[in-house]
């Protein structure tokens, strides 16, 4: 399965989300910054599946989240 941009949107939202639900806001932009970082540095790459490579750690990143983990553990 591919993954299109507006999908990846939708991963890098909830990720966002989640993060904001429990972390201050200085906190959640350090997230947010990092996945900006990583979203720019993997653009264009995909896994051999065709998926988005950043689809995988935005989703690890958005368990961790769910774990209400840190932010250097979800960086």
């Amino acid at each position: 399965m591919t993954i299109t941009h507006k999908q990846k949107s939708n991963s890098s939202k909830a990720l966002l989300d989640a993060v904001s639900a429990y972390l201050p806001a200085e906190k959640a932009s350090t997230v947010a910054d990092a996945l900006n970082y990583a979203s720019n540095a993997h653009q264009g790459q995909l896994r051999e599946s065709g998926e988005l490579f950043i689809e995988h750690p935005i989703a690890t990143a958005l368990r961790l989240a769910d774990m209400r983990l840190d932010t250097t553990t979800i960086q």
